[in-house]
């Protein structure tokens, strides 16, 4: 019984509410300050968009991978012209037109 009393009393006192009024220019004031926070949103870094993440990825990964297959190139180029260029006494000899007979006796 003394629940109900309680929770009748309480309906009863929310009968006499009122809705409260809103301060003059209110909702102006809301929406113009919405309004600003859109517009300050708005100019944030476009390269952090997905599109052009993705892009600017792409073009870093070719760039690294053409660099990668060059770099590979070069290297083999100068192992290649390393074993050519190997200094023997019978390339000094025959660069300077000498005979290259080895006497170990």
């Amino acid at each position: 019984m003394e629940k109900k009393n309680k929770e009748e009393q309480l309906l009863k006192s929310l009968d006499g509410i009122q809705k409260a009024p809103a301060p003059d220019f209110f909702y102006a004031k809301l929406r113009a300050k919405m309004e600003a926070n859109i517009a300050a949103e708005k100019p944030g870094l476009f390269i952090l968009r997905p599109a052009y993440l993705t892009s600017l990825l792409g073009i870093f990964l070719l760039v690294n991978i053409i660099t990668f297959i060059q770099l590979q190139q070069s290297t083999r180029i100068k192992a290649v012209t390393k074993k050519e260029n190997v200094a023997t006494i019978e390339s000094f000899a025959a660069d300077y037109q000498l005979k290259s007979e080895a006497v170990y006796e």
